[in-house]
């Protein structure tokens, strides 16, 4: 045990008070009056027309996901002997123990901070917002196996060697700057869409690239084997190594902009936004989708043999004037003699990808509650935070913002969040995770002392100004209407609809309603019916309507009542533009009553041309004149002559279209009686085709023995009921 106080342990345990994805607080989520929403999911439309903001949003974070402060460092002693130590510390009961306890299975090491140059963007038209940042990022992340900590601190039993697979190891640290511009569109009114594309450039990258990592480890050392690389970029890095095997690291001293050419890289944000119901929304959004690709000023570093480590010193302090240390020595000289300097020339590196999925719900204007998920990814890791929202809005001026968040598994984190719309003047704070509970650590001469947040892992600063102009409702003239997007709650507008209660003459105005200078429902019409039950809203001025707004129209025909000429029209008759009914042929007969309503025809004829006098002779002429051969559909060349007249009568008169009827007396089957007339109509037929009537002005049908003209009751009359008949049709 006192051999091994790795130096590994102790850089970790060192950053636990430290440590990353900096980004705007969750907490604005749900702050709706804060542009700064848009930084979370691109389809959160800014509330103002424009802003703008220099240096006006700086967000930090840091910690790690297991271990607190307190666990870290411990107070022992009392009164003036009292003093601040490790908790490797002998003074310290149970120290390791405790420590080691409080260790998840990969401890998750971070520290971030994001500071906006330039944040500005405005309105365009109706649906549309356009936003543009300049931004620095910069943090780092680190992953270690609860395992590396346990043999470190715990030690373990002679003799004994413990083998362990180290492939969850990694870490990341990065610095760029940013440039993005951000398109929304409300595509309805429930729908938002947004993508932000983001411009980046590199300054400082690294990452390591392990694989098949495995440990040996025995109370005397520890040997790492497998593929290791560490690979950075910084302006100006070079790494040497010199004969003692001693790694040189080197770079610039005079850094310009210049220098940092070489490392770009692109990223996407995608969001959308659903109104379910008036009062639920949902939220989803992919932010830092994306990655930097470093092409200069690349070094690294690779593992030519396993690494050995044979144990560092950690010397415990004994007095009030000794402090702790580790020796960091030795695992210098086993990290030289295992790396040397590589030779990859450029290198990629992701972004923390994180993933937001939102509901809102509103339960008045002035308060709602909010659901969020959020979940990063980075090098094959994923960590979420769930958490939950209380928002007040009393007036526009000031949103109030309260969060309990779950933060690595455990619900302990309270976050508040407050912004502030002082005229132009924008003002926002936030923290993600208070520390409500502090301690004082004690050093040197004991009466200097240091307070700090002792049950912490770690948190979420975010604070922000900026200037905004504008808001969704725009400037009216004194006879114009008001028209709001959506509900300001304000206690000296209890309706919401814009026009302050001491000038409201409509004071119980529902949500979202459009209202005039006076605060009442517009009526752009005047008809007397307010444009939010109003069917019809641009309706003359001074004409009758009904309920919906619309003039009436009392033959329900369509056109109403002050337009139509007609205005007793029966009802489903399809009418003009004066309200008249239809008549296509011009005949003075109107379509419903014109049997024939494309040809211009007579009234005594229901619409239809009336059929001359010589054809009406023709067709009764024909109706026994047509003989067919006994028992068959062939005709008789006695019939040729009369089917030759009917052939030019059709011809003479174009519009006539010839309908073919056949009928037979009942000797025989009734049957067989069917089928023969319809074989002497169809021979008629194809007769009259045969001489030039057109096949499409002719049909032909059978009915048997169906129809007699006289009783079948003696030869004469079964003669007369054997006939063909001709039918004008148009």
């Amino acid at each position: 045990m006192n051999r091994i106080f790795k130096a590994t342990a102790a850089i970790a345990i060192a950053a636990t008070a430290l440590g990353a994805s900096a980004q705007v607080s969750n907490t604005v989520y749900f702050d709706k009056y804060n542009y700064r929403q848009h930084h979370l999911n691109p389809a959160f439309i800014p509330d103002q027309k424009f802003y703008i903001s220099i240096v006006g949003n700086v967000a930090a974070e840091f910690g790690n996901n297991s271990v607190r402060f307190q666990d870290v460092v411990k107070n022992v002693g009392s009164g003036n002997s009292s003093r601040t130590v490790l908790f490797l510390d002998n003074a310290v009961k149970n120290g390791t123990k405790d420590f080691l306890k409080a260790l998840k299975k990969n401890e998750h090491i971070y520290g971030n901070v994001y500071i906006d140059i330039l944040d500005f963007g405005l309105r365009i038209g109706e649906q549309n917002y356009l936003s543009f940042a300049l931004g620095i990022k910069g943090g780092a992340d680190l992953f270690v196996p609860k395992k590396f900590f346990e043999v470190a601190l715990d030690g373990m039993e002679k003799g004994e060697t413990f083998n362990l697979k180290a492939g969850s190891i990694f870490g990341s640290l990065y610095s760029y700057s940013e440039f993005s511009t951000t398109f929304s569109r409300r595509v309805n009114d429930r729908l938002n869409l947004g993508a932000t594309l983001k411009i980046l450039k590199g300054a400082i990258g690294g990452k390591t690239k392990f694989k098949n990592l495995t440990t040996t480890m025995n109370e005397n050392e520890w040997i790492i084997s497998g593929d290791a690389e560490v690979l950075m970029a910084y302006p100006g890095l070079k790494i040497t190594q010199k004969d003692n095997n001693k790694l040189e690291f080197d770079a610039d001293d005079d850094i310009k902009y210049k220098d940092f050419s070489g490392s770009h890289g692109l990223a996407i944000d995608l969001g959308g936004t659903y109104k379910l119901t008036d009062q639920l929304t949902l939220a989803a959004s992919l932010t830092d989708f994306g990655f930097i690709r470093y092409k200069k000023n690349v070094g690294s570093i690779y593992a030519e043999k396993d690494f050995v480590y044979d144990g560092g010193t950690y010397h415990i302090s004994n007095g009030i004037n000794d402090k702790d240390e580790v020796d960091f020595d030795e695992v210098e000289d086993a990290f030289d003699n295992t790396f040397v300097p590589g030779k990859t020339s450029k290198f990629a590196q992701m972004l923390t990808t994180k993933l937001y999925l939102g509901a809102s719900y509103d339960f008045n204007k002035m308060l709602s509650a909010g659901l969020l998920s959020k979940t990063s990814f980075l090098g094959g890791k994923a960590w979420e935070e769930i958490s939950l929202s209380a928002n007040f809005h009393p007036v526009k001026m000031v949103s109030l913002n309260g969060m309990y968040s779950m933060f690595h598994g455990k619900w302990t984190a309270l976050g508040l969040g407050a912004n502030f719309n002082l005229g132009p003047i924008n003002i926002f704070a936030a923290v993600d995770d208070i520390p409500f509970h502090y301690g004082k650590a004690k050093y040197d001469d004991q009466e200097s002392q240091t307070v700090f947040p002792d049950r912490k892992r770690g948190t979420r600063v975010n604070v922000g100004f900026g200037l905004v102009f504008g808001d969704k409702k725009r400037k009216i003239k004194d006879d114009e209407p008001i028209i709001t997007e959506t509900p300001e709650p304000d206690f000296f507008d209890a309706d919401g609809d814009g026009v302050e209660d001491s000038k409201d003459k409509c004071a119980d105005t529902e949500p979202g309603i459009a209202v005039d200078t006076k605060g009442c429902p517009l009526d752009t019409d005047h008809d007397g019916v307010p444009d939010h039950l109003d069917k019809c809203p641009e309706t003359p001025e001074g004409v009758a309507v009904d309920s919906n707004g619309c003039p009436l129209d009392a033959d329900a025909d369509g056109v109403p009542d002050y337009r139509d000429v007609c205005d007793n029209t029966p009802q489903g008759v399809h009418v003009n533009e004066n309200g008249c009914p239809l008549d296509s042929d011009n005949d003075g007969i109107p379509d419903y009553q014109d049997k024939c309503p494309d040809v211009p025809g007579i009234a005594a004829n229901n619409g239809c041309p009336e059929v001359k006098q010589e054809v009406k002779q023709l067709f009764r002429k024909a109706l026994n004149g047509i003989q067919f051969a006994t028992g068959k559909a062939t005709i008789l060349k006695a019939s040729y002559k009369i089917l030759d007249d009917i052939a030019k009568t059709m011809q003479d008169n174009p519009t006539y279209k010839l309908f073919i009827k056949g009928h037979t007396d009942n000797v025989g089957k009734a049957d067989m009686n069917l089928q023969l007339s319809k074989d002497r109509a169809e021979s008629v037929r194809k007769y009259l085709i045969g001489k030039g009537v057109p096949e499409e002005r002719m049909h032909s049908e059978g009915y048997g023995d169906t129809m007699p003209v006289v009783p079948n009751n003696s030869a004469a009359n079964k003669a007369k009921n054997r006939r063909v008949e001709f039918e004008v049709e148009f």
